[in-house]
């Protein structure tokens, strides 16, 4: 599905007219796998901070940014109460302490270091939701544990204090989404076997083929374009 082009209607009225249908979309192919409830989570990367205040208004209480920085500088023009705000870029380990104070759910664990250094950065306060990253793609650069990785640290990262690891998060090829998303959807089940743990998370599904995730058992999808339209400030 490409990126919507930009719409004529003012601004909130443009979210809301494509929230309701992306929400229909939605419903039809969790009805259609028979899944419980799938999460919306609007994708605001590269958007100004009056993007996630239509966000806000329009109902949505969880958003997802890729960027400490961003993020930072949204959140300081914000009143409260601040959206709950899921990570879902790389994080670098300089700025894991900035981080486990700011996103109130973490979904790019990608090492065992990492989910180490979140857990000492949580010192005392209440546990931290995080998803731990799959690469199934075998795209040179993508970020990410593979699936036998994964296995060997699952336990460890499941077992620290200061986090809760509710389950898996990957990005699909798209030359073959389905198949990434069958193969994230068996590793957390066979993850579940093997700690005694549930993992109820599978963030899986952007823009273009969330409807392709559903099918294969997302309980969460991460759309930007489909709700904003093409990105109004640069990332960083």
């Amino acid at each position: 599905m490409p990126t919507p082009a930009p719409d004529p209607q003012p601004p909130a009225a443009a979210l809301i007219r494509r929230a309701t249908a992306v929400s229909e979309r939605i419903r039809v192919a969790r009805e259609r796998a028979g899944g419980g409830p799938v999460l919306l989570l609007p994708v605001t990367k590269g958007h100004p901070v009056q993007v996630v205040r239509l966000a806000l208004a329009a109902g949505f209480a969880e958003l997802g940014e890729n960027y400490l920085q961003e993020c930072q500088a949204k959140a300081l023009e914000l009143d409260e109460p601040q959206p709950r705000w899921h990570l879902l870029g790389h994080l670098q380990r300089n700025k894991v302490a900035r981080a486990a104070r700011l996103f109130t759910v973490i979904e790019t664990v990608d090492s065992l270091q990492l989910a180490l250094a979140l857990s000492g950065a949580r010192g005392e306060m209440e546990p931290l939701p995080v998803l731990c990253e799959v690469d199934l793609t075998a795209i040179p650069g993508r970020k990410g544990f593979r699936p036998e990785e994964l296995s060997r640290v699952a336990e460890p990262i499941a077992q620290l204090p200061g986090l809760r690891l509710l389950g898996l998060m990957t990005v699909a090829d798209p030359a073959q989404p389905q198949r990434c998303f069958s193969a994230c959807r068996l590793l957390r089940d066979g993850l579940e076997a093997e700690l005694g743990l549930p993992l109820p998370v599978l963030s899986m599904g952007m823009s273009d083929d969330f409807e392709v995730a559903i099918a294969e058992g997302s309980t969460e999808v991460r759309l930007g374009g489909a709700l904003f339209g093409p990105r109004q400030a640069p990332s960083g």
